[in-house]
């Protein structure tokens, strides 16, 4: 299968898929991934608001968070990753700001 997405690329949910995930048009980046179990890709998403998940394996910011199939991301075009954003996925840090 091929690869859709790249960390650090900024994507958004295309549609809502369960309450205890971002609904449709929430952003986010991408902090992990690709994923791969037979016939399907999940991405390691951090959400720019709290989405009730997780922290993505200590990735990113907890509550922010969650294992998506690339199919319900889709890639905002044109985007260009913070240089203190990029820093951070290269230390393995959180992306999201808390002060």
């Amino acid at each position: 299968m091929e690869q859709n997405f790249n960390i650090g690329d900024r994507v958004k949910m295309k549609e809502t898929i369960s309450i205890f995930i971002a609904p449709k048009g929430s952003k986010g980046v991408i902090i992990d991934g690709p994923g791969n179990i037979p016939g399907e890709i999940w991405y390691g998403v951090e959400f720019d608001n709290y989405v009730g998940g997780h922290d993505c394996n200590g990735k990113g910011s907890y509550g922010h968070c969650a294992w998506l199939k690339d199919e319900h991301l889709e890639k905002i075009p044109n985007h260009i990753l913070r240089i203190k954003d990029w820093i951070k996925i290269q230390n393995n840090e959180p992306i999201i700001d808390r002060k």
